[in-house]
């Protein structure tokens, strides 16, 4: 064989070692939970079911802690949370929160002693027992899924964060919140000096090599500190960032912050109380295997996102603030003369606008400016809104209010759902004028 051939054989090979590493990973996201992961054990032992993944929010704060043989670790971490929780919430009736523990996989006591709190704070903490261990990140995925929060906060069961720094969190997020999505970072940058007096001198090659990796290998740039477990996301930025996450492990903060960069998402950060705690998984293992890991799932993150392997993400947010402008523009060129159509353009108005109707019959057109036979049947809608003067008509727009989209079940586009007294009495699906004339009809009777 020639030399040329030799080469290209040599690539060939090359090319398939390396795409074979590539799909060790799934090329979609693990989101699977399984059937003992879909449910708790509560105050008395009973298994009761998590909500649906991504089920709309029903508190104000979710707190998520991933657990690894935590036992001796989680009990000071805890009364610490739950002291400024349950004091905070005795201040302000608003702060309504939960705890939720993902034991990933504990090979010791971790989940009883999680169970313990749970009998102290029925309402407040529930324990999700993975059945196998998948890395912090997967615990963390796993336990977003299952939140009720508005806000969701990532806490290391280490209790190595001062608790109350929430508040920092808090006020940072809501300074960088743009249409509900924001996320804002700890950061322990302030005291790297300190940390690095401290810390063995491989422990600190791994820190200062992972740092040069998150910016040149990882992608996340403007980040001081992407690996403080204290992290605090609005929950339609988690609901949009994880179920794209692949990496489970010590890397997946990562992939988060360069998912969030990549929607443009804007992300805060500011500094927190940290105190190294002993015990650390990190220093028990070999920290050159921890090392180059981390810097291996770095790298297969980036050559899959580069050669289109797995799915880079749709969503930015200039497209969803144009996409707004949009649906204030179509909704304010649709209104009619007698203003007879309420066009809902938060979730929070959704139950104030049924309230509201009394007895009367609402029609709620779910719609959609991308959605062609939406714009279609929209000039009918207007005019069975004029001749239909005993009913309330409502237009949702699908992308303004998600909650409430999901909430309904809103499958297909257009959808017009009837409710009385706050209860659904009947649908049209898709843009079959003829049964919305014929139903309109019948309710305004």
């Amino acid at each position: 064989m020639s030399l040329i051939a030799w080469l290209l054989l040599f690539l060939a090979l090359l090319v398939i070692t390396v795409l074979s590493w590539l799909l060790k990973t799934n090329v979609s996201p693990d989101v699977r939970l399984f059937e003992e992961e879909k449910v708790y054990l509560d105050s008395n032992n009973k298994a009761t079911p998590f909500p649906a993944p991504w089920s709309p929010e029903t508190i104000y704060l979710s707190l998520i802690i991933p657990a690894y043989n935590e036992e001796k670790r989680l009990n000071p971490m805890m009364e610490e949370t739950m002291k400024y929780c349950v004091s905070r919430s005795q201040r302000d009736p608003t702060f309504t929160y939960e705890l939720i523990i993902v034991s990933d996989g504990s090979k010791d006591k971790t989940v009883q002693v999680a169970q313990e709190w749970v009998r102290k704070y029925p309402d407040n903490i529930r324990v999700m027992a993975l059945v196998k261990n998948r890395g912090k990140g997967g615990a963390v995925k796993r336990g977003m899924m299952v939140s009720r929060g508005s806000s969701l906060l990532i806490v290391d069961a280490d209790g190595a964060t001062k608790f109350s720094d929430i508040e920092h969190l808090e006020s940072s997020l809501k300074s960088k919140i743009k249409s509900g999505h924001g996320i804002c970072v700890g950061s322990r940058a302030h005291l790297q000096q300190q940390a690095e007096k401290r810390r063995s001198f491989a422990r600190n090659m791994l820190t200062w090599g992972f740092h040069f990796v998150v910016t040149w290998v990882g992608g996340v740039t403007g980040i001081q500190d992407t690996q403080c477990g204290f992290k605090l996301l609005s929950r339609a930025s988690a609901k949009l960032i994880f179920p794209l996450l692949h990496l489970e492990r010590w890397a997946f903060d990562v992939e988060l912050l360069w998912l969030a960069q990549q929607c443009q998402i804007p992300i805060g950060e500011t500094y927190v109380d940290w105190t190294e705690i002993a015990g650390s998984h990190l220093e028990e293992e070999d920290t050159r295997i921890v090392s180059v890991n981390m810097f291996l799932d770095l790298l297969r993150t980036r050559l899959s996102y580069t050669i289109g392997l797995w799915r880079r993400p749709s969503f930015s947010l200039s497209q969803l603030e144009k996409k707004q402008e949009q649906v204030k523009a179509a909704i304010s060129a649709s209104k009619d003369d007698h203003g007879r159509i309420q066009i809902l353009q938060s979730d929070d108005q959704w139950d104030t606008s049924l309230t509201a109707a009394g007895d009367k019959v609402v029609v709620a057109d779910f719609t959609a400016v991308w959605c062609g036979p939406c714009q279609k049947i929209a000039p009918r809608f207007q005019e069975l809104s004029v001749s239909c003067q005993n009913m309330v008509f409502l237009k949702v727009d699908v992308d303004a209010l998600p909650e409430t989209s999901q909430k309904v079940g809103i499958e297909v586009m257009p959808t017009f759902l009837f409710f009385k007294g706050g209860k659904l009495i009947d649908s049209v699906k898709g843009a079959n004028v003829a049964s919305l004339v014929e139903k309109c009809k019948k309710h305004n009777a």
